[in-house]
């Protein structure tokens, strides 16, 4: 297992938590060969849950995100998202793939999202996701930016319906007179001024270069 979760203060938080349950990617189909961005579709896929609420781990909860299991977009479309830095590339070959015309649309930034698994046709679109992300090293992540469009593209191509969130702020550090971004600040989708989550997507947990 990881040893950062087997340790004795992360085994006493968890049990202070109450009743979580590890599971090792290694024992669910498809997990042992899967890397990187693989897993989180692993994951989700083999989730116990009829809905979920997921989040990379250098993505922290700001507030209770309880709220957006009974937002009205989410409740009405099945999947809830938010957006990345870029529109998709009108020249991706993803849009004939799919057999879309070309439009301006922007990225899903899947640090966090909200699915209910129970959904057909959001489970129709996570499937083909999972299907273009495990074949992503020898082609799919060559002819796209990877999950954020993948997750897109599937879902246009099912003919799923999603509500993504508004919002995309920057927050970083002041480098002499330089800003420099690392965290990307998603906002509520109820309470638009409002940040919620706060996801360190540069520098991580490195100060690799002064910054914090």
């Amino acid at each position: 297992g990881d040893p950062a979760l087997t340790a004795e203060d992360m085994q006493g938080a968890l049990w202070d938590a109450g009743e979580v349950i590890l599971r090792d990617f290694h024992e669910v189909p498809g997990g042992a060969e899967a890397k990187g961005y693989q897993l989180t579709l692993i994951a989700l896929m083999n989730s116990g849950f009829a809905e979920v609420l997921y989040i990379d781990g250098d993505n922290f909860l700001i507030h209770d995100p309880r709220h957006l299991f009974y937002f009205e977009g989410y409740l009405e479309s099945g999947a809830l998202f938010w957006p990345d830095f870029f529109v998709v590339n009108p020249w991706t070959q993803f849009w004939n793939i799919t057999e879309q015309l070309a439009r301006i649309l922007w990225t899903f930034e899947v640090g966090q999202m909200v699915l209910n698994l129970n959904n057909d046709q959001t489970w129709r679109a996570l499937s083909l996701t999972h299907y273009l992300n495990q074949r992503g090293p020898e082609l799919y992540w060559k002819i796209s930016h990877g999950e954020c469009e993948l997750f897109l593209f599937a879902w246009l191509f099912v003919g799923a319906h999603y509500d993504i969130a508004g919002g995309l702020v920057v927050a970083g550090d002041l480098k002499g007179d330089t800003f420099c971004g690392h965290t990307m600040l998603q906002h509520d989708p109820v309470v638009r001024d409002k940040a919620l989550f706060a996801h360190r997507s540069h520098d991580k947990y490195s100060d690799s270069d002064g910054l914090r």
